[in-house]
């Protein structure tokens, strides 16, 4: 299975007219400018995604994009982010709570099939 990534929990994000995004780290202080592709990409990792799914969600965006560009983008991408402590691995399945998890912990008991549960 291919590793996901998710944004990290602790940064402010601002959108721009041009597409770009400004991204605030209050830990260390810091602004962070995205061009319009970044942005893209850091809108996409507010939920976990692949690499592959965040090059697919490029060549949406940019129809003269190919499929290879876009990996090669991607990749430099994350890793750029991935420096600056912007993203994380979400690699242990464990730490990824089910919808039937929050409604047994709300609920007090697990959801059944005879209700009808939200999951």
């Amino acid at each position: 299975m291919a590793s996901r990534l998710v944004a990290a929990p602790d940064i402010d994000a601002a959108p721009l007219e041009d597409g770009g995004a400004v991204l605030y780290h209050a830990a260390s202080g810091k602004f962070m400018l995205l061009n319009r592709a970044s942005s893209i990409l850091w809108a996409e990792l507010a939920s976990p995604q692949t690499e592959e799914m965040l090059a697919a969600k490029l060549c949406e965006s940019y129809e003269d994009l190919s499929p290879a560009t876009a990996r090669q983008d991607v990749r430099e991408a994350v890793e750029q982010l991935r420096s600056l402590a912007l993203i994380q691995p979400l690699d242990d399945e464990a730490s990824v709570v089910s919808c039937a998890e929050v409604v047994e912990t709300w609920l007090g008991f697990p959801p059944t099939t005879s209700r009808r549960s939200p999951c």
